[in-house]
């Protein structure tokens, strides 16, 4: 029942953000209306150095950006899909205090006697245990199970060589495909999140690598030049 609940508010929150949402404006006070913001004469355009910046570690506002336009989710709520407790999202992901899994421990959350599944994306772990028809053992998507497949997602590599890609190595233009499947995760009615992956894209702490500032950084780059 309870995860029932989180699914309904998270899709209620996605819902709000994206029909209703008030940009952020660093620069001053005053708030916009929607429609105003979106003025190519009046909007508040930000570098992705800048969005990077805003991660929520060291009490900084957490700012996500969805198809170019940012959004100021330090304030929302998030569903933790192995607990009955709801936090803020402020809470729950900003650094010293989002929960920090290990790899051994997404490792043994494969599906394997009915156990859960869960698999990671940038770092970021979402339990699929209701999609187990496809990502169950000797399913199609079994690869994903119980790892951060991050690389295959867009090469479709999926064996060990592909694991070991360096995500470094690919263009902006590669990266952006991973900003879509974050979302399908996020908004998936059935999918929940649970923790952060401690390894390339977070420390122990839960803050962000270099590896994966310089990834989100490149992501950006990508949704500013569509912007223009």
């Amino acid at each position: 029942m309870s995860s029932t609940i989180g699914n309904l508010f998270l899709r209620f929150l996605l819902l709000l953000i994206l029909c209703g949402a008030f940009f952020i404006w660093s620069n001053t006070t005053e708030e916009c209306k929607h429609k105003g913001c979106l003025n190519p004469d009046q909007a508040h355009v930000i570098s992705a150095e800048e969005l990077v910046s805003k991660t929520g570690q060291d009490d900084v506002p957490i700012w996500s950006s969805l198809l170019g336009q940012v959004y100021d989710v330090t304030s929302g709520l998030f569903k933790w899909s192995n607990s009955a407790e709801e936090c803020k999202h402020e809470d729950c992901l900003k650094a010293n205090q989002a929960r920090v899994i290990s790899a051994e421990e997404l490792a043994s959350k494969t599906g394997k006697d009915d156990g859960p599944i869960w698999l990671s994306l940038l770092g970021q772990v979402y339990d699929v245990t209701s999609g187990r028809d496809f990502y169950g053992p000797d399913r199609s998507y079994n690869f994903f199970a119980g790892k951060d497949a991050s690389p295959t997602f867009f090469t479709g590599e999926f064996n060990d060589e592909g694991l070991k890609a360096d995500m470094r190595s690919f263009s902006p233009k590669e990266l952006l495909s991973l900003e879509g499947w974050i979302k399908f995760y996020v908004e998936h009615d059935r999918y929940n999140y649970v923790a952060l992956l401690k390894g390339d894209y977070y420390d122990a702490k839960g803050n962000p690598t270099s590896l994966l500032n310089e990834i989100t950084q490149k992501i950006a780059s990508v949704n500013e030049r569509q912007e223009l």
